[in-house]
C-alpha cells in the first residue's frame, strides 16, 4: 500500500475497531462499498466511507501529502434530527479516539498520518430511507519523495 491508501485504511480500521461491542460506535454499520444499496432500518446507523481526495504540494524534492477523507453518517429516516446529531457526534469522536482501549484522543493514525484542523460537516439531507450528514477529515500523510507514493 502507499502513502494515501495507508491513511484511508487506518481510518477504516479505526472505525471498525470502535464499531465493536461496548465501544463508541456499537451498533453502527461501517461500509466502504459506496454502491451498496441500503435496504432497511437494520442497516442504520451507518458510516459510509466515501471517496477520499488526495492533495499534494511540492517542496524541493519532497511532496507534502494530504488526504480529505469523506464519510457519510446516516440514520433511519424515522429518526429525529437529534438522533442524527448524536450519531454524527459519535463518529466524530470515534475517528479522533485511539484504538488502545484508553479512550484518549489520538489524532495520529498508526504512524501513517496525523489529522489536522477540525472535522468539516456539510450536506445534511433527508432521503426516502435516511437522514444523513457528510463529515470530512483532513489528514496529513507522511511526506513522500517524488514518484514514491506507493511505498
Amino acid at each position: 500500500m502507499g502513502k494515501f491508501s495507508n491513511v484511508l485504511q487506518a481510518v477504516i480500521t479505526r472505525l471498525n475497531y470502535h464499531a465493536a461491542t461496548g465501544r463508541i460506535l456499537e451498533g453502527f454499520t461501517i461500509s466502504t462499498d459506496i454502491q451498496k444499496e441500503v435496504i432497511g432500518n437494520e442497516d442504520f446507523p451507518r458510516v459510509t466511507i466515501f471517496l477520499a481526495n488526495p492533495r499534494e504540494e511540492k517542496g524541493g524534492h519532497l511532496l507534502r501529502l494530504e488526504l480529505r477523507v469523506n464519510m457519510i453518517v446516516s440514520v433511519w429516516n424515522n429518526a429525529s434530527a437529534v438522533e442524527l446529531l448524536q450519531a454524527v457526534e459519535k463518529v466524530a469522536d470515534a475517528v479522533q479516539t485511539g484504538t488502545d482501549g484508553s479512550g484518549r484522543r489520538d489524532l495520529g493514525f498508526g504512524g501513517e498520518a496525523v489529522a489536522i484542523g477540525p472535522i468539516e460537516y456539510s450536506n445534511e439531507s433527508a432521503l426516502a430511507n435516511s437522514l444523513s450528514t457528510d463529515l470530512t477529515m483532513v489528514i496529513k500523510a507522511q511526506a513522500s519523495d517524488i514518484a514514491d507514493r506507493r511505498n
